[in-house]
């Protein structure tokens, strides 16, 4: 199933998925009506990527759903984002090297 959310910085949502997002979600995409009150949620979604929802059918029996976040690529963007934060930290002492002999010429 797929939620669109708006996505802020670092994959993190404005405000989190509703129960009934779920259920929409699931009419639009599948063509089956589900009672907002059968799914069942341990953790509040409130960042982009894929999350498992359960849901409860009849009494004891469930199924279980990925609901995708986003797109694939906001739930890509946080990984990409902390590759990129990584490489300017590595780029950083090599500009440090090329300016200590700048110094020691003056």
């Amino acid at each position: 199933m797929k939620v669109d959310a708006k996505i802020g910085e670092e994959g993190q949502l404005f405000g989190s998925v509703t129960s009934q997002q779920i259920v929409d979600a699931i009419k639009a995409q599948l063509g089956v009506d589900v009672d907002r009150k059968r799914i069942v949620r341990g953790a509040t979604i409130k960042t982009a990527g894929r999350h498992a929802v359960e849901i409860n059918l009849y009494r004891e029996v469930n199924a279980k759903v990925i609901v995708l976040v986003g797109d694939e690529a906001a739930a890509e963007e946080p990984e990409a984002a902390e590759a990129e934060d990584a490489a300017p930290a590595e780029a950083a002492p090599a500009e440090a090297k090329d300016a200590a002999p700048a110094e020691a010429a003056e």
